[in-house]
């Protein structure tokens, strides 16, 4: 997984006029077109306004990085931070990825994982915030939550709609009818339900009506497949050794 390569297919995408493009991501691509090195351009955004780039437009695209380092906890460290960094260098937003992806990868692997393995998971990392939200996340309130497109407040909202529903639909319905930035949160969600329930826990009139469902599917096969270690697993998600707070 090279960072360089999808930061050029980035901005590939970002060329081609798509409908929606996050300000930050926005940002990011802009100074990369107009020739700076990719691995500075986010650095840069963030260090000129730290508080308006902590946004979870990173997190949402974590899960297939997660499932490619399904058994590789140290590679899923390493490569959610670099996936990341490419548009969003704030910690407190490589860090979440770092947290859903470690998640993800213990979902996959432990059948029916109960809520309080997928939070320990996320909870195994070195910025304080992030811990900080997914110890939050069970007791959120739904009546008072904070939905705005925040990473931390992403990452809350996915897992106390996991934490609190065991299928799912109720889990992506509950994060989704929480309003705001109501699309990532059931991206989100849905990314970590999935891997948990497996392709059979998700309703089959969802799937019908799921545009590009054959690619979609076997492009995560071939993930899955990639992923798998040769034998045993190498290792597990929850005893990951993660690298120092950035």
């Amino acid at each position: 997984m090279e960072p360089g390569d999808i930061a050029r297919r980035f901005v590939q995408w970002f060329l081609s006029g798509p409908k929606d493009v996050g300000r930050t991501v926005a940002a990011v691509l802009s100074r990369i077109v107009s020739g700076e090195r990719w691995d500075d351009a986010a650095q840069r955004v963030y260090l000129a306004a730290p508080h308006r780039t902590a946004g979870n437009g990173s997190l949402m695209r974590t899960a297939p990085v997660a499932l490619f380092h399904t058994w590789r906890p140290r590679e899923l460290v390493q490569a959610s931070l670099d996936v990341s960094r490419i548009t969003h260098a704030h910690p407190e937003a490589m860090w979440a990825c770092v947290a859903l992806g470690q998640a993800i990868a213990t979902a996959i692997q432990a059948t029916a994982a109960p809520a309080e393995m997928l939070l320990s998971a996320a909870a195994a990392v070195p910025e304080p915030a992030v811990r900080r939200a997914v110890e939050e996340a069970p007791s959120l309130d739904p009546e008072t939550a904070p939905t705005f497109g925040y990473a931390l407040n992403t990452l809350r909202i996915a897992l106390w709609a996991v934490s609190r529903h065991d299928s799912f639909d109720d889990a992506v319905v509950a994060a989704v009818n929480l309003g705001g930035d109501a699309d990532t949160a059931g991206a989100v969600t849905g990314a970590l339900a999935g891997a948990r329930s497996g392709l059979s826990g998700i309703p089959s009139r969802w799937l019908a009506a799921l545009r590009g469902r054959a690619e979609l599917e076997a492009l995560a096969d071939r993930l899955l497949d990639l992923a798998r270690p040769l034998g045993s697993c190498d290792g597990d998600a929850n005893d990951s050794p993660v690298p120092e707070r950035l």
